[in-house]
Order: C-alpha cells, then sequence, then structure tokens
C-alpha cells in the first residue's frame, strides 16, 4: 500500500518565480490542485513495475490513488503517443482491482463478487481504453488512499524505445480525477531521432541532448523532455551573474517559447543563442527545470545550496529552497551556455607543386567533425588528399580519421568527414596524384552549420634534385661515423642507397627534411651498421627488436634470424644529424646474386672500403657519391693541464670548448702536473667514436661512462685505456697504483669527443681520482674498493691500444705519455737575500713562478704584524711559462716594514720574507742630439739601478731600445735604437730592476721591470733625435732653410707605459704556436656544412 509519505510526495510542486524585479529578489508561491497519482507497469496490481519491451505485446496495469471516496463505474486510459496500442483487447482482457483485490468485503459481506469488466470504448486510434464495472462501487464502500488498478492483459501493443506519457481517468464523464505518469519502453529516453547524417542537416533531428551545466555550440540543435507538460510550453530565458554569486533571471529575459510534443519533447535550435540560459515552465513564472545528461528533466542535488533541490521531474522542491543567494545557485545549477564556434580552415600555401603541404584549421573547439568537398574533386580523391596524415602508423594526427561519408549506413551525400578534428590541425595534404587545376575546397561543421573554403592551385611538380655535398665523398675511419650530407630541392624526402654487392653490404634508408632547410645530414656509425654477429654485450642490453627480444637472443644460424639482427643494428646506425629531421631505415637486402652470400647483414665494422652512394626518388636516380672507410689510426697521447676549478667548466657535449681554453691559457701541455689541478690526456685516435657515441645516446647519457664502458684494461676488447703509476716511483714491495675509471666518473672525470679532429680528451680533476694498488688487467673490482689519490712525487704513464686481433683494424696500435705529480709551489722573485725588495710606492710589482696550471688565478697574500701592520691580497695569473707578476699599492705603508708573502693555498714553507723601503728615485737627462753609431746617449742617476728604456713619440709608445743593467748612482750610457726615418721625439725612461737579474724583463704594465716613478708618474725626460748621418759627396745642390721644432725640455707626466707588441720576452712561449693551431682547429668544430 502507498504511504501517506509517498502521496505527499505525489503533490504538485511549488513553482519557483520572480515577484519584484526592482526589490531583487525571487520569492517562491505555489497552490495545491487534487490529483490522482498514476503508475504504469507490465507487472503487480499493487505499485505497478517492470518496464516493457519496445515492439512487444504485453500487459500493462495502470494504477492510481484515490483522492476521494466517490462511486465509479468506468476507468479511462490513455496514451496519445502509443499508436494503435489497445485495438486487441476484448472484455477477457480487463479486469479492476481495488487494494489489489478483485472482489471486495466490506462490514456486511462480499461485495460485486461477480462485478464482470468490459471494454466500453477504444478510441483516439488505438490509443484510448475506456473499461466499465458490470455496476458501480458505491462511495460506502471506498476510501480516500485506496489504490485502484486496471489490468490490461497480454494483447496491448507497445511502440518504440522512449518514455511516454500516459493517464488514468477515474469516471472519464464527469472527468475531475485524471492522474498522469510516465511509462518508459524499452531502454527509455529521448524519442526523437539523432541526426546521423552529416551530409544534410535534418530539422527534425538533434545533435546533442541539453544537460544542466554544460556549454554548447551554437548551431547545434538540442533537444529536451519533461513528461508532465506534454503538448504545452516551455520559456528559455537568458540569464546573468547575480550579486553574491551564482545566476539570477532578471525581467525581460525571455528569449524563445518552445513547445513541447504528446511526448514532452522538444528540438531546439541555438542558432539564434549565444549566452547563458536557463529553460523555465512556461507558465508565466520562472520556475526553473534541471535536465539530466540524457536530456530529461531529472533531479539533482547541489551542497551549495543544501542539498535535494530539484524534484524528480526536474522542478524546484521549494521545501529545500529557502531564498536568495541559494534561489541564484539553483538558477546556475539548472542553467545551460551557448558560444560561437569560429573556424578558419585554408592550406598552408595557395599553390602545390603536386607534392604535400599542410591544411591549418583553426577553432577554440577541439573534436568536432568537419565535411569536405571540392569542386573538381570526388570524395575518393578528397580521401586520397589527406591519406597522408595516417601514413606510418602516426599518432601524432590532428585527425582521428577520415571517411567517406557515403559509406556510412543511409547517407547518400557528398563529401569526406574529418572526424576528431582539434582545435590546431595542421593536416597533411599531398597532391602528387591530383591533376593540375584550381580547386575550391569547402568545409562545414556537421553539427553548427559553420563553414569556410580554401582554395589551392595545384601546379606541374619542379625537377626534383638531390646533391650529395662535399664533392661526393664522405672519409670515414672504420668504426667512425660516415658523414653524408645531401641538398634536396623540390622535395622533402628521398632514397639513399649505400653500398653493393661488390662489398657485400647493400643499406636502403629514407630521409625527410623535417625543418624545410633542404639539408638533410645522415651519420652512418660504421661500427654497427649492418652488424648480425655476436655484438659486444655492452650493446646487447640496447639493441632490441619491436618485441623486446635481446639481439643475442636472436640465434644466428638462421638466415632469417640474420637478416633480423643486421637489420636491427642499421636502425640504431644511421641517423639524422638534426632532430627535426628523419631518418627511416628501409634495411639490408640479402647480397649476392644467384643465391650467393644470402645474408643481409656483415660480421664487424664496416671494413675499409670504397661504399657507392645514390640517393634516388620514385625510383629515378638523383646523385651518386662514396663513402671510403679508411684503416684506423692511432697518432698519440698528449698530457695537458687546467687549473683545478676549470674541471667544472668542462662539457662534455662541447669540444669547441676545450680549444677555447686553449684559446685563453688555460690549457696547456704539460708533463709535470701540480697537485689538486686537472690531468687532461688528449687520445689522438680514430675508429672509437662509433662504439663512443652510440653508448653515450643509447645507456648513460655521459660520454665519461661510455668510455669507462667500451675500454678495457686488458686485450679483450677492441680498445685499451690505462693510467698506471711507474715502478721508479713505487715504493719497494709495492704494487703500482692504477686509475680505477669507473670508481673516478661522475665528479672525477669528463671525457670530451672531438671526432672532428680525431680526439678525445679524458679529463680528470686529480683531487676526485680514484686510484688502487691492483693490476685491473687481472681483474677489475667494484667502484667503492678505489680510495688511492695522486701525490706529488708519482709519475704515471697513459696507454691508449687498439688491438690487432679486435675489430678494429688489422694491428695493434699502442700509444703512450708520462706525467709526473709534483708539488703545488710558489717562488717570489726576490733579491740576492732572498728577500722581496718593494718600496712605499705606486705600483710595485710582486712577481715569481709557480708549478700550478697556466691560468690559475692566484691570492696573494702580504702580510705584516710588526708596529705598523697590513694586509694586501692582490691577484695575478699564472701565464703560459709558468710566471706570474701583479701590481699592488703601498704608498700608505711605512718605509722598512716587513711583511711575509704567500699565496693561498700553498703550504708555509713557501712564505718569502719582503721588506718596504724607501721609495726609489731616479733622474733622466736626454738632449737634443743625433744618433751616433746607432746610439742616443742618456746621463742620470738611479737610487736602485736599473735600465734606461727608450721609447718612440711618448712614455707609452713602443720601444725601441733599453740599455744593458746600470748600478745604482750617476750614469752615462749609450743606448742602441732602432733606425729613425727622420727628426722624431724619443722619450728616456728609467726602470727598475724588480726581479734582480739584472736583465730588462719589462713587457708592459704589471710586469717585472717597471719604471721610476715620481708623484704617480713614470721617471722620464724626452729630446728630438735626428736620425745619423752618412758621408755623401759634394754635390751643386743649394742649402735648403727648414725649420726645426724646438724640442719639448719638460715632457708630461704620463701613467706606465702600455705594453708593447714588438718586445720579446716572458711569455711568448711554444704555446702561442699551439694556439695558432687550435685557432684553426676551432674553427673547424664550429663549422657546419
Amino acid at each position: 500500500m502507498t504511504g501517506t509519505r509517498d502521496k505527499i510526495r505525489s503533490l504538485f510542486l511549488a513553482t519557483l518565480m520572480v515577484t519584484s524585479v526592482f526589490a531583487g529578489f525571487i520569492a517562491f508561491s505555489g497552490t495545491a490542485a487534487a490529483a490522482t497519482n498514476a503508475q504504469f507497469g507490465t507487472s503487480g496490481v499493487d505499485d505497478p513495475s517492470g518496464t516493457p519491451a519496445a515492439g512487444s505485446t504485453d500487459t500493462l496495469h495502470a494504477e492510481v490513488d484515490l483522492e476521494s471516496d466517490d462511486s465509479f463505474q468506468q476507468v479511462q486510459i490513455s496514451f496519445p503517443s502509443f499508436g494503435d496500442a489497445f485495438s486487441n483487447l476484448d472484455d477477457s482482457d480487463v479486469t479492476i482491482f481495488i487494494d489489489g483485490l478483485d472482489n471486495v468485503e466490506d462490514g456486511s459481506g462480499t461485495f460485486n463478487n461477480n462485478n464482470d469488466v468490459t471494454v466500453e470504448q477504444v478510441s483516439n486510434g488505438g490509443s484510448t481504453i475506456t473499461v466499465q464495472a458490470a455496476s458501480s462501487f458505491s462511495s460506502s464502500d471506498l476510501d480516500v488512499g485506496d489504490q485502484v488498478t486496471v489490468q490490461l492483459a497480454t494483447n496491448v501493443q507497445f511502440p518504440s524505445d522512449g518514455d511516454y506519457g500516459g493517464t488514468v481517468d477515474i469516471n472519464p464523464q464527469s472527468s475531475g480525477r485524471t492522474a498522469s505518469g510516465l511509462l518508459t519502453v524499452g531502454s527509455g529516453g529521448i524519442a526523437a531521432q539523432e541526426d546521423t547524417n552529416p551530409t544534410e542537416r535534418q530539422n527534425d533531428q538533434y545533435d546533442e541532448t541539453l544537460t544542466s551545466g554544460d556549454t554548447y555550440w551554437q548551431g547545434q540543435r538540442l533537444v529536451i523532455k519533461k513528461t508532465d507538460l506534454a503538448n504545452q510550453q516551455v520559456d528559455i530565458r537568458e540569464t546573468e551573474s547575480a550579486d553574491g554569486g551564482g545566476e539570477r533571471i532578471p525581467s525581460g529575459s525571455l528569449v524563445q517559447e518552445v513547445s513541447l510534443d504528446s511526448n514532452g519533447e522538444a528540438i531546439i535550435s541555438t542558432e539564434n543563442l549565444e549566452g547563458t540560459y536557463a529553460i523555465t515552465d512556461g507558465q508565466g513564472n520562472n520556475n526553473v527545470i534541471h535536465f539530466d545528461n540524457d536530456g530529461i528533466a531529472g533531479n539533482s542535488d547541489y551542497s551549495a545550496a543544501g542539498g535535494d533541490e530539484f524534484d524528480s521531474d526536474g522542478t524546484v522542491d521549494t521545501s529545500q529552497v529557502a531564498s536568495g543567494g541559494e534561489i541564484n545557485t539553483v538558477v546556475q545549477a539548472a542553467s545551460f551556455s551557448v558560444t560561437s564556434q569560429n573556424v578558419n580552415v585554408g592550406f598552408q600555401s595557395d599553390s602545390s607543386a603536386q607534392e604535400e603541404i599542410y591544411l591549418e584549421a583553426d577553432s577554440a573547439r577541439t573534436g568536432y567533425q568537419l565535411l569536405v568537398t571540392a569542386d573538381g574533386l570526388d570524395d575518393s580523391e578528397i580521401t586520397q588528399v589527406f591519406d597522408d596524415e595516417f601514413e606510418d602508423g602516426d599518432d601524432d594526427n590532428s585527425l582521428t580519421g577520415i571517411k567517406d561519408a557515403s559509406d556510412l549506413n543511409g547517407v547518400s551525400g557528398d563529401g569526406v568527414l574529418f572526424n576528431g578534428t582539434s582545435s590546431d590541425s595542421n593536416i597533411t595534404a599531398n597532391f602528387s596524384d591530383i591533376d593540375v587545376g584550381d580547386y575550391e575546397f569547402e568545409f562545414e561543421v556537421t553539427d553548427t552549420g559553420v563553414t569556410d573554403a580554401s582554395t589551392v592551385t595545384v601546379e606541374e611538380e619542379e625537377d626534383v634534385e638531390a646533391t650529395i655535398l662535399r664533392g661526393g665523398v664522405s672519409t670515414a675511419a672504420q668504426g667512425d661515423y660516415a658523414v653524408i650530407p645531401i641538398r634536396l630541392e623540390e622535395t622533402d624526402t628521398a632514397t639513399v642507397n649505400l653500398g653493393f654487392n661488390d662489398v657485400n653490404f647493400n643499406a636502403t634508408f629514407d630521409i625527410e627534411d623535417g625543418n624545410d632547410d633542404n639539408i638533410v645530414t645522415v651519420n652512418v656509425n660504421t661500427y654497427l651498421a649492418g652488424r648480425n654477429d655476436d655484438l659486444p654485450s655492452y650493446l646487447n642490453s640496447f639493441v632490441q627488436t619491436s618485441g623486446g627480444v635481446n639481439f643475442n637472443t636472436l640465434a644466428s644460424g638462421t638466415e632469417a634470424e640474420r637478416n633480423t639482427r643486421a637489420n636491427l643494428s642499421l636502425t640504431y646506425a644511421v641517423t639524422a644529424d638534426d632532430n627535426e629531421d628523419e631518418v627511416s631505415v628501409t634495411g639490408m637486402r640479402p647480397l649476392g646474386q644467384d643465391g650467393n652470400l644470402p645474408d643481409a647483414g656483415i660480421d664487424g665494422p664496416m671494413e675499409p672500403a670504397q661504399y657507392d652512394v645514390n640517393v634516388t626518388k620514385d625510383g629515378s636516380e638523383l646523385d651518386v657519391g662514396t663513402v671510403q672507410i679508411v684503416e684506423p689510426q692511432v697518432s698519440g697521447i698528449t698530457s695537458w693541464t687546467m687549473p683545478g676549478d676549470a674541471f667544472s667548466d668542462v662539457d662534455e657535449d662541447e669540444p669547441a670548448e676545450i680549444y677555447e681554453f686553449a684559446n685563453a691559457g688555460e690549457l696547456t701541455t704539460d708533463n709535470s702536473i701540480a697537485e689538486d689541478d686537472v690531468l687532461v690526456y688528449q687520445v689522438q685516435s680514430t675508429s672509437m667514436f662509433g662504439a663512443l657515441k652510440i653508448v653515450e645516446d643509447q645507456t648513460s647519457d655521459d660520454f665519461a661512462e661510455a668510455f669507462n664502458t667500451i675500454t678495457n684494461y686488458d686485450e679483450s676488447g677492441d680498445y685499451k685505456f690505462s693510467v698506471v703509476q711507474t715502478e721508479g716511483t713505487t715504493a719497494a714491495n709495492q704494487q703500482e697504483k692504477e686509475l680505477l675509471l669507473g670508481a673516478t666518473t661522475g665528479n672525477g672525470m669528463k671525457v670530451v669527443p672531438d671526432e672532428r679532429n680525431s680526439s678525445v680528451f679524458v679529463v680528470v680533476d686529480e683531487a676526485n681520482a680514484q686510484l688502487i694498488r691492483q693490476d685491473l688487467s687481472d681483474s677489475v673490482p667494484s667502484p667503492s674498493a678505489a680510495s688511492l689519490g695522486m701525490v706529488d712525487g708519482e709519475d704515471y704513464v697513459a696507454n691508449w691500444t687498439t688491438f690487432e686481433d679486435s675489430d678494429i683494424g688489422d694491428e695493434t696500435q699502442t700509444v703512450t705519455d708520462e706525467a709526473a705529480i709534483v708539488e703545488q709551489s710558489i717562488d717570489f722573485d726576490t733579491d740576492q737575500g732572498d728577500v722581496i725588495r718593494v718600496a712605499a710606492a705606486q705600483g710595485q710589482v710582486i712577481s715569481g713562478s709557480t708549478s700550478v696550471a697556466p691560468g690559475t688565478e692566484l691570492n696573494i697574500r702580504l702580510r705584516s704584524t710588526g708596529d705598523s701592520p697590513f694586509l694586501e691580497d692582490p691577484t695575478a695569473i699564472v701565464s703560459g711559462n709558468g710566471t706570474f707578476s701583479t701590481t699592488v699599492d703601498l704608498s700608505d705603508r711605512a718605509q722598512n716594514a716587513s711583511f711575509v708573502a704567500n699565496a693561498q693555498g700553498f703550504d708555509d714553507d713557501y712564505d718569502t720574507p719582503g721588506v718596504i723601503g724607501s721609495a726609489p728615485t731616479a733622474q733622466v737627462t736626454f738632449d737634443d742630439q743625433e744618433v751616433s753609431d746607432g746610439t742616443v746617449e742618456v746621463t742620470g742617476t738611479m737610487s736602485e739601478g736599473g735600465f734606461i728604456a727608450i721609447h718612440s713619440g711618448s712614455a707609452s709608445g713602443e720601444i725601441i731600445g733599453n740599455s744593458e743593467y746600470l748600478s745604482p748612482g750617476e750614469f752615462t750610457t749609450e743606448v742602441e735604437i732602432s733606425p729613425l726615418s727622420g727628426n722624431t721625439t724619443l722619450v728616456a725612461m728609467a726602470h727598475l730592476d724588480t726581479n734582480g737579474n739584472e736583465a730588462f724583463d719589462f713587457a708592459g704594465s704589471g710586469t717585472a721591470d717597471g719604471p721610476y716613478v715620481l708623484n704617480g708618474s713614470a721617471v722620464i725626460d724626452s729630446a728630438t733625435i735626428s736620425p745619423e748621418t752618412t758621408d755623401t759627396p759634394d754635390t751643386d745642390t743649394p742649402d735648403m732653410d727648414t725649420d726645426t721644432p724646438e724640442p719639448e725640455t719638460d715632457a708630461p707626466a704620463t701613467e706606465e707605459p702600455a705594453e708593447t707588441t714588438t718586445q720579446t720576452g716572458p711569455g711568448f712561449t711554444a704555446v702561442l704556436a699551439l694556439v695558432a693551431l687550435v685557432a684553426a682547429a676551432l674553427l673547424a668544430v664550429r663549422r657546419r656544412d
């Protein structure tokens, strides 16, 4: 039995309405009308249930609750959308039950026990049936709340899937007691038909079901269903944002009236909608309706407003909604939005030379469907144009699929469908098989009707050309990379064939220019390409088949498996130099003729030989060339040194920076390496780069680890690299120390490959080098076993070897180099008493030599703790020959103060005493004169002795001569100078002998043997000097007056002279010659063809 709670729930919902726009709030009001509650189903006399199948013949139970005890004799059941549902029923099919019984007992006994029920009438085309009892059910025997159920047995004809509204009328002749309800047939839902024809829009079909809260695209047709408003109307009202959040329905918001059919359904066109809307019940108020995701009005909870705001029919439950802000939240929950879809579709270029271009489609929407047609092309040709979008299994596409619309069931229209079009599409279009001409393409979004068009002109294809650059010849050592640069014109793709039967190697691969620079550079790893033998173990770990089968699990016994191995290794070996270009391996073709040499691959690296290359396009040969593989060459190994702090600046991927270090004087050749400096081994050898780079690329992404992987300490592999302490520097009864590469990689070793110059730089940070007293050729321990370092007094021999019995070369080649580890030492320039002598003046030079690497920055410290304590900390850079020099201002320091000099980080054994003496003084006299015997005369005094330097033009001019060492006191000296071309102003400058070696070492500001200074300026005198005259025969040439300018007697005070460019002395060493060679190498590194 239905309880009181269910009967109360059956009341009509109170309606939501706006009572006053000017008051700024929405209020609720409502009335109740007498009605009965109708329920329908295929089974159950009490509370019918059960869903009939679509198109079936079955039983229908129709039940109502009596709201009064008035008597009745007839009951009418009507389903307007059922069609001819009840025509096959007769008297035997109908029964009336009261509270589940087909007879009723009252206080006086049995009532209507034989009250027969008959079919009174079937009307409205079979959709309405009226049944009548033989006699009335009297009010005295009926109670309010009794359930009356009509059973229509067996022969009811049910329609198609859908939700159908029906009514039950008690005593239809007097009316007033009609109840309505909903019956679901089949799967239920919307009865209207979805538009599945993308080529022609159907006005009576829909694109989407309307769901509250969703956004739709302008032009889509949306279907809704509200059964209890069948044959009535609903209103579409525009909403606006409410103060405090949510949405409100303002006055004058009506946009469109929508009529519901007899099934309570309507299709809404959004062609003229753009904004946010709510649907109301069309009764002149603003009772909003909520639609679930099937487009049917239903209930939904919204916690922001308290929950249960909508009843089962989608209307607002006033008992759950108070007022104010909650109402705005409810309106927002019931609303939906419509936005416009702009589509811009066009070809990348308005012409195509019968080749690939892109079709660009931009829209704010993604995943939509486009219908494509073209004037002059049928659907199959359009499909052919865009088929390349899905070539080679590429899953990075702008579409999910392309389909001829006529292939769809029930579709007869023209066009090709682009499914799942992304918002920013670049769709490949290939016109290579399309006739020359102009073609206008039209594009339409199938569910909104938005269109666009674009025209493309297909032109005659230009002649395709390909050129193998560098004269068509690529040379590589066995085991290295052969580089094949190819220029493409009028095409982005081509096929390359490498080798042929005469070299028993035959590989084919396709290339594609991905960045439109018309160049594709192919790198062929000659160590790995086409191999079907047992590879070194370090390659097996990543050379795998697509199924994940390890390379070496493919037994080499069968031809098919060997060919699989060959093609697999070729795939890893052939790559594009530019990441945007592509190289796709077609494969190794079987070799030989008439069945000879059937294997496609080779045993070992590509052998030294000449390999033919040709480039083809669609079978036409475009160019030919040669790959020349030569014998491996091991040239040498050289020890270099760098400052300790330079290790962190070394980048394994930038070989050019190695040469920049050399240019800057921070990388120098040296076989004496100071402790804590960086030891660099330059291995000059070919044939290692194929193995090194493939391992780095595929496994470690670290060249130091890859170098450790491919090298051995013995003869078991292709390459050996070792660094071992010499026996002569090893204590008696001890094993020589050896560098353990696996323990040193990481923070102690970097490897920089420079294949262009056939070099590998092994950079070892001596402070983090890990060594062990063990013969590593016998066994290699774990990295944790190494705990020793390099110390001064030890010598080490580095060894690089390629072996005769390996895959590389036909002979064993070995190179070695020995380097000594020395203490970090520093020696300051002093006088004969081993004391640094400086003056209480500006520009005092502190100089000396050191064992640390050139380029090292020294932090010099001058420290005095006497009566006048001070601390000075100038810096100096170590030059290429190990010397250093810097200046310090001691003009504010006390005369005769003593100090100790050292450099930060050096042992205190190198503390050197120094004394600040009185400022040295000098006076120079340089008179106008004529050069005599190639010399000029200068007189004066120097308190500390020193030199006279002759400068041309000014104190900062070029030094054209200097004197021998002059003792302290007065002097007269003849200074030999360079020849003069005419009367010239020369400047004589007094210089100290700061390093006490009685040799003139001045090479510019901050170097040894700087000038005497007075009041901040060098002590000088200038004179006009005439070139030396020579005896000539008497002539009749008359005397000619000449004006000779008066010589300057007091030269202006100048700063210390600038460094000259012609002076020879310290700093000009063999390193400069090296720098010249390095610069040339740097250019080679930087150049890219």
